[in-house]
C-alpha cells in the first residue's frame, strides 16, 4: 500500500462538516460531498481540497466528516478543527470518485490499520 509518513506541527482545517455513523459512511458521505462540492463551486468558496474523517473519541461509530481546506477561514456555515503536533500517514488516492476514495478507505481500515 502506497503511503508516506510526515511529521507535522499543529494545523487547522476549515470546512463544511457533518456527522455520519460508520455503517452509513460509504453511502452517505459521497452524496454529502456531491452536494457540498456543488455549493462550494457555485459560491466560489476557497475550500474543498481535503476530505477528512475524524472518528469520535467517545463513540467510535461516529465519524466527523469535513470537506475542507487547511487554514482558519471565516466562511458562513463552516467549522474549524485543529490537529495537534504529530506523525501522519498520507495515502494518495487516484481514480474515479467515489469508488477510488471508498476503496482507499476500505484498504486503510482493513489492510493497514
Amino acid at each position: 500500500m502506497d503511503y508516506k509518513i510526515v511529521e507535522r506541527s499543529q494545523f487547522t482545517i476549515t470546512g463544511f462538516t457533518q456527522d455520519f455513523t460508520a455503517a452509513d459512511a460509504f453511502l452517505k458521505i459521497p452524496a454529502y460531498m456531491n452536494t457540498m462540492t456543488t455549493h462550494i463551486n457555485e459560491n466560489k468558496l476557497p475550500i474543498g481540497d481535503l476530505a477528512v474523517t475524524i472518528n469520535d473519541e467517545q463513540d467510535f461509530n461516529t465519524i466527523h466528516f469535513y470537506l475542507a481546506s487547511e487554514g482558519k477561514k471565516n466562511i458562513a456555515g463552516c467549522s474549524s478543527y485543529t490537529f495537534p503536533d504529530g506523525l501522519w500517514l498520507q495515502f494518495p488516492c487516484y481514480g474515479a470518485y467515489p469508488y477510488a476514495l471508498q476503496q482507499l478507505a476500505y484498504e486503510v481500515y482493513n489492510d493497514f490499520l
